[in-house]
């Protein structure tokens, strides 16, 4: 019996190493999506802490125009930043959505390869069953012929020796 071998087993073994290049880089572009995402919400904390400062100042008795312009700059530049690293951040996580589009498709590739592998597989074995049974029947069939002739002259020889 034939050893089975699969045709596109290199094929498969591309899709494979795909399938892991897409993996990859689709845990790389999450990271740094969780990375930007994490500084967006820590400017954005600052954004907060810095109005919160201003909020306080503008609230105490006097209050010192050059001290409330420069907490009013400091505040812009935080949401100017802010805004960036979230926009960023909304960048970087269209980034790795696409990752994992380009990912799935490599396991779905990759998928209907091994199901196909495990058709001809299958198929391969049915086939070597049919072969195994197919030489069992003729080795059947010459036996039950070998004892057919052989009763039969028995029976000629025994009427033979009648006669």
């Amino acid at each position: 019996m034939k050893r089975f071998r699969f045709r596109l087993e290199r094929v498969q073994r591309v899709r494979v190493i795909e399938e892991e290049v897409a993996r990859a880089a689709l845990q790389t572009a999450q990271a740094r999506a969780r990375g930007a995402d994490a500084l967006a919400k820590d400017a954005q904390a600052e954004v907060e802490g810095a109005r919160d400062e201003l909020r306080g100042l503008l609230a105490g008795g006097a209050v010192d125009p050059g001290a409330v312009l420069w907490r009013q700059a400091l505040l812009d530049r935080l949401r100017q930043r802010s805004e960036a690293l979230r926009r960023q951040a909304v960048k970087l996580e269209r980034a790795a959505t696409r990752e994992l589009e380009l990912w799935q498709v490599a396991v779905r590739e990759r998928d209907a390869l091994e199901r196909l592998e495990e058709r001809r597989r299958a198929d391969h074995a049915v086939a070597a069953e049919r072969r195994a049974n197919a030489e069992l029947d003729e080795i059947a069939g010459v036996r039950a012929a070998a004892r057919t002739r052989e009763d039969t002259s028995r029976a000629a020889e025994l009427a033979g020796d009648e006669a």
